[in-house]
């Protein structure tokens, strides 16, 4: 268990400077060649995702966070990753109508889709041969019985529709396909499609499989949603002239950080103890060997306020000077955690 923590630690680490740096090498190649900037989005994306993986194996309760978004355009930012994935394999077509609006969490839409399309290209790739693969989003009229649940699927909804022509999968297994550790591949782990029944029924889903000798599709039925969720750009109106001190041990965290605050006009004050009584915020790892250093500060300064990087999530019951933000975590979530720190008024009205 101990080594299973470090690990999480350690990955924490490495994903929030992985995460941080694509973000900012996004914004450094908006007039670079197309080529370029869809492999840096492809970087950001799946970091992003893999930020999400960590934080959810430490979660003791399921965490959705959900919004109201077009899954056309969840399929078309994804399609740079899809491609990758089934290149070498099989030819991808891509069917989205919009107007597919659902209510999920945007990166459970990314595990469903990734998942099904990457089963798709195994199945075709054990055939020898080089397949097709069709991935279809539209929205209508549906009469159903779900495969994993056993409930009617009756009336509207947006149906995601994941189609290759490898082998059939034998009738006999299509009711166990979706079991947690069920595989038919040598090294399989049997997660991939159990992963998709879990992330479609948070999202109030449904699944059917049907399979020939010329065709398998794999179809999710989502609930019609209404408008989307606007997402805000990532705004920081801090007041000019904020000092911070970064006490972190990881070498990579801590140029990463000096870069975020950078962007935000925050400056980065090298030695703390000489700017201790104008530091307005410390920021800090709950496994650093500088917590005396910071407790001490908290004592003699009280308008020093304290972010803290943890492995987990840690109620602050009300601590005003007290703050805490979870490993790995991306440039959005450091700026709105800053923000509310330093200038919490101004970080409400964005």
């Amino acid at each position: 268990m101990i080594e299973e923590k470090v690990c999480l630690h350690e990955l924490g680490n490495l994903l929030t400077v992985i995460g941080g740096a694509s973000f900012l090498l996004d914004k450094m190649v908006k007039n670079a060649n197309m080529e370029l900037i869809n492999k840096v989005a492809i970087i950001n994306k799946c970091a992003q995702r893999a930020m999400r993986v960590v934080a959810a194996s430490r979660w003791t309760t399921i965490n959705n966070d959900r919004s109201v978004i077009d899954l056309h355009t969840a399929v078309a930012e994804t399609e740079s990753i899809l491609r990758m994935m089934t290149g070498e394999h099989a030819n991808l077509s891509l069917d989205s109508e919009t107007n597919c609006m659902v209510a999920v969490d945007p990166i459970d839409t990314d595990e469903i889709l990734i998942n099904l399309v990457k089963n798709a290209a195994e199945a075709i790739k054990t055939t020898g041969r080089r397949g097709t693969i069709s991935v279809v989003v539209k929205r209508s009229q549906c009469k159903a019985t779900c495969l994993t649940c056993g409930e009617n699927v009756t009336g509207e909804y947006v149906t995601l529709a994941v189609s290759n022509d490898g082998p059939q999968i034998p009738a006999s297994v299509i009711d166990t396909l979706f079991e947690r550790g069920y595989t038919t591949k040598k090294y399989g782990s049997g997660i991939g499609l159990y992963v998709v029944r879990l992330k479609t029924h948070l999202a109030g889903g449904h699944v059917t499989v049907v399979s020939n000798p010329t065709l398998t599709t794999f179809k999710i039925y989502l609930p019609v949603a209404e408008k989307a969720t606007e997402c805000s750009p990532v705004k920081h109106n801090l007041p000019p002239g904020k000092k911070a001190a970064i006490l972190v041990q990881e070498r990579s965290v801590l140029k990463m950080l000096e870069e975020f605050l950078s962007t935000m006009g925050v400056n980065v004050v090298p030695d703390c103890s000489s700017e201790e009584n104008t530091l307005e915020l410390v920021i800090c790892d709950s496994k650093s060997s500088n917590i005396g250093v910071v407790q001490e500060m908290l004592a003699h300064n009280h308008k020093v306020k304290v972010m803290c990087i943890t492995d987990h999530c840690i109620d602050t019951n009300g601590a005003a000077r007290v703050h805490f933000l979870v490993n790995p975590f991306s440039y959005e979530k450091f700026v709105g955690t800053v923000c509310g720190i330093l200038a919490p008024n101004s970080s409400k009205n964005n």
